[in-house]
């Protein structure tokens, strides 16, 4: 399913949540993002940076129904690649980062409220320490941007 497609399909109460290590190169892209449409759209937008774990009591205070994490994933295709990962999908995928799972925070979210979890992953070429994000990851960053706050526009 194309993103466009996917997003104009979520309706209730929505949540959207940045993911990312700024200090990583494309590690920041989650973090990246949802910093750039802060002021753009009318939903309500946590960035967790490299360490979402901690955050977790307040997505949930939210109670949305539904709840998109943007985070780069590491999925062994060309940099910059957008995949749309459902929760029930999470269930049967190895996709890698490098913190605290997604998959286990998932997890922990529906035992505590009822909502659908999407992730919109990105597939990084760079999360070295002290690099900046790449030309790939950073068109990517840029066409999502837009493509969040079109759907979302305050």
């Amino acid at each position: 399913m194309e993103l466009r497609e996917f997003l104009n399909n979520i309706g209730g109460k929505t949540l959207i949540v940045g993911v990312g290590n700024p200090l990583r190169g494309d590690d920041a892209v989650g973090s990246y993002i949802v910093k750039s449409i802060n002021k753009d759209i009318n939903i309500p937008l946590i960035d967790c940076e490299d360490a979402p774990e901690r955050y977790l009591e307040k997505i949930i205070q939210y109670k949305p129904e539904t709840i998109i994490f943007i985070d780069a994933v590491e999925m062994g295709v060309q940099p910059g690649y957008i995949c749309i990962i459902s929760d029930r999908e999470l269930e049967s995928l190895t996709i890698l980062t490098h913190r605290v799972s997604l998959k286990l925070l998932a997890k922990y979210i529906k035992s505590k409220i009822q909502c659908n979890i999407v992730i919109i992953g990105i597939q990084p070429k760079n999360k070295d320490f002290g690099s900046t994000m790449s030309k790939e990851v950073m068109i990517t960053a840029k066409i999502l941007r837009e493509i969040l706050v079109e759907r979302f526009k305050k």
